[in-house]
């Protein structure tokens, strides 16, 4: 099997002789960051921080009418990030800030209860390095949102902003659009073993169905962020790569916002930022919003590094307190485990090892193995037990093969989610110094449901591994990466042996959902943003990312975060035309 590098190394060759395109870099968005160096006083009518999944979205909504001035902390994507296939390694790669919780006492206890928390450093954000499904969540998650004082954010309001984006190849319905710039479709090549997983989620009682349509519960095809069906499509993809070379638009990349800046009026206001890039400070303005798009985890971090926070918080810190508001807490994440199961190979004709070959075929005919990402399933499961509080798990099912031994062939993977986890964590700063990591304490676990809800998706993917359709395979699950559990393991499986695999596991138990920070609600006591996305008590300064969801969504969190970047886009623009 080729490793990496040269896996590489033989893509980038064979991109330039049948695919230049996709190595041209006068195709990706243009770095203005020289400005800096050539005035000390910059100004423009926007500033939005983080190239993201909504901070891209809202650079192009704005910038059609206004000079906006995008900062992203990290560089372009590039062909790498582009092969789907590929996604599993940009896991702790150069694309990513490579973050880590504090101890947790109930999780990644194989790592000393130290977990890894993935975040995008690139244009693109995080859908420059996920998975790229594309889900939206239960339509009662939005009715959520407005019963809990946020009016305009129900299903029936934030349907239109999911299809003003959506580029849909996947089939036409009033649930889809193939008008939007954000593309979704299937990959152009399909494990057949997909086909017995989709039978297995039938077998098991599930309906065949679309789970971005009106019922979430069911088996489905994954639909992911891809560019017909071959190559990934990010918000920066779809959004800024469109826009080059628009006048209005400039971004610095390699860029560090450090600070948020205000002026001295008695009712504050938020007048530009300080930005970091190359060692060097520059203070740059803005006439009208200050746009903060750095996501769940960084967003509280500048907020409060510029003194917005808990009042107690940042005293402690020595920050001068500008607004006493909640940032920071409210941190949710889907808790989830993996699960592999060894497969007898006999019946998969597919999945050998990465040749040149298969390089070629990607390269040449855009298609193969390095189009299909490792999930190609996705079951919505209720609760056995609260079975009228929509979906409680989300199971991600396909084929490992990036990190497989070569000659062992591949194995079942499946991601078993949490979609409405309770446990509620914090972020925290370390210190006043910009350059140390915030602290990040998910807390997962500290609420038995979340427990009791992941062991029962454990206990339903054993038994849909049991269906006649993937009897074939004699899948066997491989429980011997989590020694210390080995002692409680019997045959029928115990919930001791369950609740230990779930805690024990490896250094990932976050899903990288991260979402509440900044929550979104209808007073300052328990939210730091009003419906419309501004942030109480400080005049021309909007949050749009995860961090202001009030409450976590039941999928994966990308497709929301363009949504609310569609949705904070009207709002601005209805404020200032």
């Amino acid at each position: 099997m080729l490793n990496l590098a040269s896996l590489l190394a033989i893509l980038a060759s064979m991109l330039a002789m049948f695919w230049p395109e996709e190595l041209d870099p006068l195709l990706k968005p243009r770095d203005s960051s020289s400005l800096l160096n050539s005035s000390h006083y910059i100004n423009f009518d926007f500033i939005i921080v983080g190239a993201g999944s909504a901070g891209s979205v809202v650079a192009n909504r704005l910038s059609a009418h206004w000079k906006v001035l995008l900062i992203e902390a990290g560089g372009p994507e590039d062909y790498y990030t582009d092969t789907p296939a590929l996604a599993p390694t940009l896991i702790a790669s150069k694309y990513d800030w490579n973050y880590t919780t504090t101890k947790q006492p109930h999780s990644c206890l194989n790592n000393g209860g130290y977990c890894f928390v993935s975040r995008g450093r690139v244009s693109g954000g995080s859908s420059t390095i996920n998975g790229m499904v594309y889900c939206r969540g239960n339509p009662q998650d939005y009715q959520k949102w407005e019963e809990m004082g946020n009016p305009g954010w129900n299903y029936s309001c934030v349907l239109p902003y999911f299809l003003k984006s959506e580029n849909s190849t996947i089939g036409t319905s009033s649930y889809h659009s193939n008008a939007g710039e954000l593309s979704v479709s299937y990959p152009n090549f399909k494990y057949p073993i997909t086909e017995d997983f989709i039978q297995a989620g039938r077998e098991y009682g599930l309906p065949l169905t679309d789970y971005n349509g009106p019922n979430q519960i069911g088996v489905s095809y994954t639909q992911y962020n891809m560019r017909e069906g071959v190559v990934r499509c990010s918000s920066s993809k779809a959004f800024l790569d469109p826009i080059r070379n628009r006048p209005n638009l400039y971004i610095f990349m390699n860029t560090l916002v450090v600070k948020v800046l205000f002026s001295e009026e008695p009712t504050r206001r938020a007048v530009g930022v300080t930005c970091v890039r190359a060692g060097r400070h520059y203070d740059v303005f803005a006439n009208k919003d200050v746009i903060i798009s750095a996501g769940a985890l960084d967003t509280p971090k500048l907020l409060l590094l510029s003194g917005i926070g808990p009042r107690l918080h940042l005293q402690e810190m020595g920050i001068s307190v500008v607004a006493d508001l909640p940032v920071g807490n409210n941190l949710v994440d889907h808790v989830g485990v993996f699960m592999t199961f060894k497969l007898n190979t006999t019946y998969i004709d597919c999945c050998g090892e990465f040749t040149n070959r298969t390089v070629e075929r990607y390269a040449r005919d855009k298609t193969g193995e390095l189009t299909a990402y490792l999930y190609q399933v996705q079951m919505f499961l209720p609760s056995g037990r609260r079975p009228t509080a929509g979906t409680s798990t989300e199971l991600s099912i396909g084929l490992d093969k990036v990190n497989n031994s070569a000659g062992e062939g591949p194995n079942a993977l499946i991601l078993v989610g949490v979609t409405k986890p309770e446990s509620v964590g914090q972020i925290r700063l370390k210190s006043k110094n910009y350059k140390d990591q915030q602290l990040i304490n998910p807390n997962h676990f500290s609420k038995k449901i979340d427990i009791e809800n992941l062991m029962e998706g454990m206990k339903q993917t054993l038994e849909i591994f049991r269906t006649k359709a993937l009897k074939k395979y004699s899948p066997r699950w491989i429980v011997d990466d989590v020694p210390q559990c080995l002692p409680y393991y019997t045959e029928p499986i115990t919930n001791q042996f369950l609740e230990c695999y779930m805690k024990y596991q490896g250094k990932v138990t976050v899903t990288n959902h991260q979402v509440g920070t900044a929550r979104m609600g209808n007073s300052s006591s328990n939210s730091v943003v009003d419906h419309e996305l501004r942030v109480y008590g400080i005049k021309n300064l909007r949050i749009i990312d995860a961090s202001i969801m009030p409450e976590i969504i039941s999928c994966n969190t990308n497709a929301p975060c363009v949504m609310i970047g569609e949705k904070g886009s009207d709002y601005i623009i209805n404020t200032y035309q």
